[in-house]
C-alpha cells in the first residue's frame, strides 16, 4: 500500500512538472536566438546540452524531463520547442540526451519530418522507415556524448 501511494506521489509530481513545461511551451515565450535549456532532470547535463547544441547549430528551446514509459527516452516536437523525455531508470542520461538532440536536430534541418512514432511498440522495434534517423541518432549521438560527457 506504501509503494502504491509513493508512487501516484511520483506520478503526481511528474504530471505537474510536465504541465508546467507544456503550458510555458504552448504559450510561445520560447523565441530565442540561441538554445535556452529548461531542465527538470538535473541541471549537471545542462552544459552538455548546449555544447551539443552549439555544435550541431540548434537554435531553439530545449526542455528535458522524465517520462514513465517503457523507453529510454524520445523527443517530442512542439510549437517554438522540444520536449526530450527521459526513462529515470535509464543509468546514463547523457547518453540518452545526445541521442534525442540529434533528433532535435534532424526536425529543424527538415530531414525528419512529423509526429508520427517510428517505433512499433507491438513488434518492440523501429520501423523500417525510421532505421536511417535511428542509426545516425546512435552513431553522430555516441560520438557528441563521448565528446562532451
Amino acid at each position: 500500500m506504501v509503494k502504491t501511494n509513493e508512487m501516484k506521489k511520483l506520478k503526481t509530481n511528474r504530471m505537474k512538472k510536465l504541465i508546467i513545461i507544456l503550458a510555458v511551451v504552448f504559450a510561445g515565450l520560447a523565441s530565442s536566438a540561441q538554445t535556452l535549456v529548461y531542465n527538470s532532470i538535473g541541471f549537471q547535463y545542462t552544459p552538455m546540452v548546449h555544447e551539443i547544441c552549439k555544435e550541431l547549430d540548434i537554435n531553439t528551446t530545449v526542455y528535458l524531463t522524465y517520462t514513465i514509459k517503457d523507453v529510454k527516452g524520445y523527443v517530442h516536437k512542439a510549437p517554438h520547442a522540444y520536449i526530450i523525455y527521459v526513462n529515470p531508470s535509464e543509468i546514463n542520461f547523457k547518453d540518452v540526451i545526445a541521442h534525442e538532440l540529434v533528433h532535435v536536430w534532424q526536425y529543424e534541418t527538415g530531414r525528419l519530418v512529423g509526429h508520427e512514432s517510428f517505433y512499433d511498440i507491438k513488434k518492440g522495434r523501429y520501423t523500417e522507415d525510421s532505421l536511417i534517423f535511428e542509426k545516425e541518432a546512435r552513431t553522430l549521438g555516441r560520438k557528441l556524448y563521448k565528446k562532451y560527457k
